[in-house]
C-alpha cells in the first residue's frame, strides 16, 4: 500500500479510465513511483511492456510498436544473414542477439526510470517494439529443438542453460550500467555547479 504522499504506478488498465483519457500530460513513473527526474531510489516497473503512463493515443502507441518492431526484426534477420550458424552447432547468432536484447532492455529500463521528461511513446517505440522485434525465443526453442532431433544432446542442453543464465545476467548488467551511468539533469548540475565554483575563486 503507498504510503502518503506517495501516488502508486499507473497501470495498463488507468488507460481506460477518462481521466487518464482527457489528460494531455504523460508521466512515465520515475523514483518511488514519483514522476521521473525526481531524487530518490529508483523502483523500476516489474514489466516494463504492462505499466503504460496515462495520455498515450492507442493508435499512436501500436504505430510505435510496429515501427520499432519491424525495426528490430530487420535487424535480427541481418545478423542471422551475416553470421550463419553452423549445422549441429551452437547457434551464435541468436544466442547474441538474445544475451544483446536483455543487456539493451535492461540498459533501456534503468535509464527510463531515471529520465526526466523523455519521449511519450519511447518505450512502445524501443523497448517492446526495437528490442522486442530485435530478440527471438521462438527462435531459440526451435534450434534446441533440432539440436536435440539431430543427435547433439550435450550442444542442445548447453545452449539451452547458457542462454537463460547469460539472458539473465545481461538483464542485470544493463541496470547496473543503466544506473550508473550520470543522468542528464546529474550532468547539467555538475557543469554549472564546475562553472559557479570557477567564478568564485580568487586569483592569487
Amino acid at each position: 500500500m503507498p504510503t502518503s504522499g506517495h501516488r502508486p504506478l499507473p497501470d495498463a488498465l488507468s488507460l481506460s479510465q477518462p481521466a487518464a483519457a482527457e489528460s494531455s500530460d504523460v508521466t512515465w513513473p520515475g523514483p518511488e513511483g514519483h514522476p521521473a527526474g525526481g531524487g530518490g531510489t529508483c523502483v523500476l516497473p516489474s514489466d516494463p511492456d504492462a505499466e503504460v503512463p496515462p495520455g498515450l493515443r492507442p493508435v499512436l502507441t501500436v504505430l510505435a510498436v510496429a515501427l520499432g518492431g519491424g525495426c528490430g526484426a530487420v535487424l535480427r534477420w541481418a545478423a542471422a544473414a551475416l553470421w550463419p550458424a553452423a549445422p549441429g552447432a551452437v547457434p551464435w547468432p541468436t544466442f547474441a542477439v538474445n544475451v544483446a536484447g536483455c543487456l539493451a532492455l535492461g540498459l533501456f529500463t534503468a535509464r527510463l526510470a531515471r529520465a526526466r521528461r523523455p519521449w511519450a511513446y519511447l518505450r512502445p517505440f524501443l523497448g517492446v517494439g526495437v528490442i522486442g522485434g530485435f530478440t527471438t525465443f521462438s527462435t531459440y526453442a526451435e534450434e534446441t529443438r533440432v539440436l536435440l532431433a539431430s543427435g547433439h544432446a550435450p550442444v542442445a542442453f548447453g545452449y539451452l542453460l547458457c542462454s537463460l543464465l547469460a539472458g539473465v545476467l545481461g538483464a542485470l548488467a544493463g541496470l547496473a550500467l543503466g544506473g550508473a551511468l550520470p543522468s542528464r539533469r546529474s550532468r547539467r548540475s555538475s557543469a554549472h555547479e564546475g562553472r559557479g565554483g570557477g567564478r568564485g575563486e580568487v586569483a592569487p
